[in-house]
Formats: structure tokens, sequence, C-alpha cells
């Protein structure tokens, strides 16, 4: 049986080493993780997420924390239109809606009754890092955001990906799926949504994909994600790019409307 390694997928994110590999004429992808808690959390994708909507898993190796998966990018050239995006995310989210009774992380095994009570629990240190690196009090944002996922949280929950984006979409058959599931818990699916938003394009055309309106939960969601987003970003010093800088823009949207 013949192997060899063509490239490296990998990337800085992460840490989990990724190589395209082909082996008796067959290409397959080849992830090893860093941490036990992104495998944890990506094997419990492969079991539940619809067959259509993932690569097929090849071979899992728990105690080397290894999977093969099967090699689905998208066609080259092939540009993705947030309409497009926003369906595959409501398929997506639709395919494990109800599976579990509460908030849920398959990877350390934390568990929360409800989204507000793990958005809660963590947003302390967020915006205590996000006001530490920008000098300026952002605590009002965060409580207005909280109050709006009060009100309006009634979302049933399922699996979420918490990195939804162009760079983790292949395709198989004809047909859009989803891969890198080491974030993936069980959540709130508005989550994936706020993530999306803020480098999202067409606003009109994702939610229209989606089929959820335009309101200001919608903006609670994407506040709330990017002060967790900053904070990691913050943390990993990498706050030069695009992403920090949509991140601020979200935290301090609330205060024009």
């Amino acid at each position: 049986m013949h192997e060899s390694v063509l490239s490296n997928l990998s990337s800085p994110w992460t840490g989990n080493k990724v190589m395209l590999v082909t082996r008796d004429n067959s290409l397959f992808v080849r992830k090893v993780f860093k941490r036990k808690t992104d495998y944890l959390r990506e094997i419990q994708a492969y079991q539940v997420v619809a067959e259509d909507l993932r690569p097929n898993l090849i071979k899992d190796e728990p105690s080397l924390l290894t999977v093969e998966i099967s090699y689905d990018p998208l066609p080259p050239s092939n540009a993705i239109s947030d309409f497009e995006i926003g369906r595959l995310m409501s398929r997506f989210h639709r395919s494990t809606l109800g599976m579990s009774p509460c908030v849920r992380d398959p990877g350390t095994g934390l568990t929360a009754d409800t989204w507000l009570e793990y958005i809660r629990r963590h947003s302390g240190r967020w915006v205590d890092i996000v006001e530490g690196y920008l000098d300026r009090k952002v605590t009002g944002f965060l409580e207005r955001y909280l109050q709006l996922l009060e009100l309006h949280n009634t979302a049933q929950l399922c699996l979420i990906h918490r990195d939804i984006r162009q760079e983790n979409i292949g395709a198989r058959e004809n047909s859009l799926i989803l891969f890198d599931f080491e974030l993936a818990i069980w959540g709130d699916p508005l989550w994936d949504v706020g993530r999306y938003l803020l480098s999202c394009q067409s606003l009109s055309d994702f939610v229209s994909g989606y089929g959820i309106p335009d309101n200001e939960v919608l903006t609670a969601y994407t506040g709330l994600f990017a002060f967790s987003f900053a904070e990691y970003l913050i943390r990993n010093g990498q706050t030069d790019g695009t992403d920090f800088h949509n991140c601020v823009q979200a935290i301090t949207k609330i205060g024009s409307m």
C-alpha cells in the first residue's frame, strides 16, 4: 500500500495538523488534533450530522486523536453566494434540531440549561479583556445585547459549528458541505448566524437563504459573538487584521441604533 503526502492544509488558527494524502490512487484528508477536546467535538459531529452535509469519515483513530475524511473541495473559482451559505447553514442546523435538551460541549463536558446561561458564564472574561485592550468601557454594549437575548431567545438547541465561513465549506456531488467541526457544540443556532454576519457581504441575501428576518436580535448575536472573537484575537496577538476591526464595529453597533 503506497501512501504519500501531497500538501499541508493546516491552519494556524487551531494547531491541528491537516494533510492532503494519496493512498492507492485515492485522495483523502488526514487530520491530527492537537487537543483531545477538538477531536471529541469533531467526532460528535460525524456521529450526528447528516452525511450529505459533511465529508465522509473514512477512519477514526482515537488513541492518536486522528481522523481520515474524504477530500471534498469546492471547484476552482467557484464563488459561493451569501444566499447559498444561508441555506446550507439552515439545513445544517435543522439536521440536529432538538437532539440535545441542554447546551453541551462534547469536548469539555461542560453543560448549561440555556444558551443565555452559557453566554453569561463566559462574557465577563470577554468584556474584561476587550475593555483592557481598547482602553474604553464596553460593558454597556454587552449588557444591552444580553438583554435582547433574554427577551427574544426562544430557539431550540442544535449542533452549532461556531466557525461557518467560506474557508470551511466544500462540495460533493454538486451540493455544499461543511467541514472542520473542532469547535462544534450543542447550542443556539443563531450563534452561527452572528458569526457569519461579521463578514457577510449581503445581509439580505443571507437571511433570505437562511429563512429569518433581519432584526435587532441578529445584531445582538453578532455583537456577542464579536466580544468572544475579539477576546480570542487579543489573547493570540491577532488584532491587526480585518477580523478584529469587524469585531470592534459589531461590538459598538448598538450604540448607533
